[in-house]
């Protein structure tokens, strides 16, 4: 009569041995039948380190030993046969293929002691854990597998062409006697828009799918001990390649184009504000003079600032940075006009004007500069050589009247 063990109990036994590592290396060689005893050609054996029942100072002793699973794969005759297997290493025996087996391993039986497997393990963690403690090889080992239960079908647009290599959300939801649950994830359809989802125990199932928006479920679903589902059609209710992009117009500034922006504020190119109709165009300097010269040599001037809007549509276009404008104060100007002669009509400062300097200059330097602050929108006065006056290396242009497609005179600079 043989001896049925769960295969935990047979591993927990043989793991309290009081043994050493051994530098010898076996062949483990057996069959694989299925469950009515007949040969299974073609089926990949494989054997790992099952390191999770390793005592801890084997584990590294054990490294390199084996840098993949050791395997074998089965002849016309169901038999196998794997070579280089160390003596007193936890391994497990594993159905292991390019891709998920069909199959699963139901009983295994070595000198007559036949372990099969716990029906309550999950089946991606299935796998028989062993150790062999003597210097023998281990011959005439018999590995039982039976098929493992799935349900397999296929997902089509409307008109039936299949959905092919195509990523979607895959959950499978079962219910038994004892409760309901679910499980799935991203799945890839293969080239045909097959998909096949393996299933641990006789139950009611459901698959449901979620692709581009589009939820789409089977019927209920009876799956019965050992049985194989196939044949399964999932039709989506319309072609996801079709469906128009809805737009919120109301989020969309008409005047801001992001691509357009950015090539934009790359090259530097004059942009015309649809409002006023004015050109304004962004460059970096490494000061204000330097911007004030730029400005100068293209025949415009620095940003003048006439309303909310206009500042709006200014940070939307050429980015939070900051910027030189034109306006300047000194004793002279009491800041009643743009430098351009225009008048002030709105205005957005900053709580605190100012910036600090050396008290050593306050009486030669009278002048104060003002830039737009782009992360928070406010403008800010700064003296000159002051340390903050370095943070502002760009400025922004703007001219009146310009001719669109006539290179204006050192355009290029």
């Amino acid at each position: 009569m043989k001896r049925l063990f769960p295969n935990s109990v047979f591993l927990f036994c043989i793991i309290l041995l009081n043994v050493s590592i051994s530098v010898s290396a076996l062949t483990l060689s057996g069959k694989v039948i299925d469950e009515e005893g007949n040969a299974v050609p073609e089926i990949t054996i494989g054997l790992e380190v099952f390191e999770r029942e390793l005592p801890i100072r084997q584990n590294q002793l054990v490294q390199g030993i084996a840098a993949g699973p050791l395997l074998s794969k089965t002849d016309s005759t169901g038999k196998f046969s794997i070579q280089e297997i160390e003596t007193n290493i936890p391994y497990q025996f594993k159905l292991t293929t390019q891709h998920e087996s069909d199959y699963e391993i139901k009983e295994i039986e070595i000198d007559s002691i036949s372990i099969y497997m716990d029906p309550h393990q999950s089946i991606r963690n299935r796998g028989f854990p062993f150790v062999i403690d003597k210097n023998i090889d281990v011959e005439n080992v018999k590995i039982v597998i039976k098929p493992r239960m799935y349900i397999r079908g296929q997902v089509v647009l409307p008109d039936g062409t299949p959905l092919r290599n195509e990523s979607m959300n895959l959950r499978v939801k079962v219910r038994t006697p004892g409760g309901s649950g679910s499980s799935g994830g991203t799945y890839t359809l293969d080239a045909e828009g097959f998909f096949k989802r393996y299933v641990n125990e006789p139950a009611i199932y459901t698959i449901e799918i979620n692709y581009q928006g589009q939820t789409v479920k089977t019927e209920e679903i009876r799956i019965d001990e050992g049985q194989r589902i196939d044949g399964i059609t999932i039709k989506l209710k319309e072609n996801p390649k079709t469906q128009p992009v809805k737009i919120n117009a109301a989020k969309i500034r008409p005047a801001v184009n992001r691509v357009e922006a950015f090539e934009r504020r790359r090259n530097g190119v004059w942009v015309i504000n649809p409002i006023n109709r004015h050109a304004y165009r962004k460059i970096y300097c490494q000061n204000y003079e330097e911007a004030i010269n730029k400005a100068n040599t293209l025949g415009a001037h620095l940003l003048t600032i006439n309303d909310k809007e206009e500042q709006q549509w200014i940070v939307d276009v050429f980015g939070k940075y900051n910027y030189w404008i034109g306006l300047t104060k000194s004793e002279k100007n009491l800041n009643k006009k743009w430098d351009n002669g225009e008048p002030i009509t709105y205005t957005n400062w900053n709580t605190m004007k100012h910036t600090n300097v050396d008290k050593s200059k306050m009486e030669t330097v009278d002048t104060k500069l003002t830039a737009l602050i782009g992360f928070t929108g406010k403008w800010l006065q700064l003296r000159q050589d002051s340390p903050i006056e370095r943070l502002v290396q760009s400025a922004i242009l703007e001219k009146e009247h310009l001719v669109i497609g006539i290179s204006l005179p050192n355009e290029s600079n």
